[in-house]
């Protein structure tokens, strides 16, 4: 005669939490929105300028103005679900 277990094994609460982890990721979904900086006052006084440029509502591309470092050029634009530019208020922000 062989005995049988009352409560599920690792194995099965694994498995449990691993399809409950599957159909929450499937019911659920994350909206990514970045907005890009304006520049301070100080930062206008020395006449910087900003090292980003929003090329669309969702794609911003790293201006490299000058700088040392050269990065990849897979490194050079970035694509969200939203990006505000800035000129865009916080209250536009978060009523998007």
């Amino acid at each position: 005669m062989v005995k049988t277990r009352d409560r599920p094994s690792m194995a099965d609460a694994r498995e449990e939490r691993g399809n409950f982890a599957l159909s929450n990721a499937e019911e659920e979904r994350i909206f990514v929105s970045i907005r890009v900086r304006p520049l301070n006052e100080r930062e206008r006084a020395r006449h910087d300028v900003s090292d980003w440029e929003c090329v669309s509502t969702n794609t911003i591309k790293f201006k490299n103005n000058g700088h040392a470092e050269q990065r990849p050029l897979s490194m050079d634009t970035y694509t969200f679900d939203r990006v505000f530019g800035e000129k865009c208020s916080t209250k536009q922000v978060y009523e998007e």
